[in-house]
């Protein structure tokens, strides 16, 4: 970009100037075009802005800290109105910082930002959610992504949860809810690492006991809940990013996991969308807030920033936070039947019947005998699951098998 302009000026520019010098081309080029714009609309030149700048920074008066703050949000707002995307703006305030850091002067956005952390990631509805869960057959795959649906939380610090914070899970079958604190990765930006209360519902605990059960077949020492079940090969990524051999039974890669979920949303029809494992985060804070639950307990629950009304003060015990997730889980749920009990004797029913018809197939018997022989078998292992009539009728309009159609009913 040409670095001619006159409100570009003095030691203050040449300062900055040589601070661009050390970014990609690109970046650079977007950092001084915001920059120029943004010195136009409020009539700067670089030497104007730092003057006003370093006045403030000596100033007794708090407010005029804030006084060029504010005009940087204010005239993000303007870009967006004018149709830029949010996150796009981001590049005024960061070339702002570049500029005064450059000249040795302090700038911080204090306050409310124009820019959240949602606004550039796409929405995902929770039928296409269900498509991309349905189109996996890994079980720790389908765990991830109930797990992150159900508890807004990054995909690093799904994948950073330890297998002990789930011993309650274990012990305890009958188990529909639990909740456990972590504190968080620490992001870009940030001053400090901040905590979360995640709340795990009847379906993310239901397939995190199918997770476990496959996970002690691997035969691992890992302190970590999810490990990989096959050696990882080493990979580049698209964006040029280098992933580094993980070997099995070894922590997984959050890295992979994003590239895995792409491939399903790939595989499923929904690539347009650009949905990525990042817009259950959004998901859930959009579904939980719909249905009333105030910002101040979705922050809690997923270990956002800003706390909303009261959050401040917001200390609960465990007790509450399942309770005010427990009032809104139908917002997130797939509606699945989730009572581990009832599920439990739906597969040992299923298990006997599929016993019982190979048995019947390898022996000599006719179809009509094959199919009268498992109706009683039916009436005898699934009262009240399905009934003869059901079953007749289903057999005698098609040739679904048994297991299918227990399948449809499960």
């Amino acid at each position: 970009m040409e670095r001619k302009n006159e409100r570009l000026q003095g030691d203050s520019w040449l300062y900055f100037n040589d601070a661009l010098k050390g970014l990609d081309e690109n970046t650079s080029d977007q950092y001084l075009k915001r920059f120029i714009e943004f010195l136009e609309f409020y009539d700067y030149t670089t030497e104007t802005l730092f003057n006003e700048q370093l006045a403030a920074s000596k100033a007794d008066d708090p407010r005029k800290k804030k006084l060029i703050p504010m005009k940087v949000v204010q005239f993000q707002e303007k870009l967006i109105e004018n149709g830029l995307k949010s996150g796009s703006t981001m590049n005024v305030e960061k070339a702002l910082r570049k500029f005064f850091k450059a000249n040795e002067l302090d700038f911080k956005i204090n306050g409310n930002k124009i820019v959240s952390e949602s606004d550039e990631i796409p929405g995902i509805t929770k039928a296409q959610l269900k498509q991309i869960f349905d189109l996996t057959g890994s079980v720790r795959m389908k765990t991830i992504i109930v797990m992150a649906r159900d508890s807004g939380l990054r995909i690093g610090d799904l994948c950073n949860l330890k297998i002990k914070e789930f011993d309650p899970v274990i012990t305890n079958p009958k188990l529909e809810f639990h909740t456990i604190e972590i504190t968080q990765e620490k992001l870009r930006g940030t001053a400090k690492r901040l905590k979360a209360n995640p709340v795990f519902g009847p379906e993310s605990l239901y397939w995190l006991r199918k997770w476990i059960s496959e996970r002690d077949k691997i035969k691992t020492d890992s302190e970590f809940l999810f490990v990989n079940v096959k050696d990882v090969q080493e990979h580049i990524q698209s964006k040029g990013q280098k992933h580094k051999k993980t070997n099995k039974g070894d922590k997984v890669d959050s890295a992979n996991i994003s590239v895995i979920f792409r491939q399903l949303r790939d595989k499923s029809g929904l690539k347009e969308t650009g949905v990525s494992i990042h817009s259950l985060r959004k998901m859930f804070k959009t579904s939980l807030e719909y249905v009333g639950v105030q910002t101040s307990w979705v922050n809690k629950f997923s270990g956002r920033k800003g706390e909303g009304t009261g959050g401040i003060y917001l200390k609960p015990v465990p007790e509450e936070l399942i309770n005010v997730y427990k009032n809104a889980y139908s917002a997130l749920s797939f509606g699945e039947e989730t009572n581990i009990e009832k599920i439990e004797s739906i597969e040992e029913q299923n298990r006997i019947l599929q016993n019982r018809i190979r048995e019947l197939e390898e022996s000599q018997h006719s179809e009509a005998s094959i199919k009268n022989m498992v109706l009683r078998i039916l009436a005898e292992n699934a009262p009240g699951t399905l009934t003869s009539l059901e079953i007749k009728k289903n057999l005698e309009r098609s040739d679904i098998t048994i297991s299918t159609e227990i399948d449809k009913r499960k």
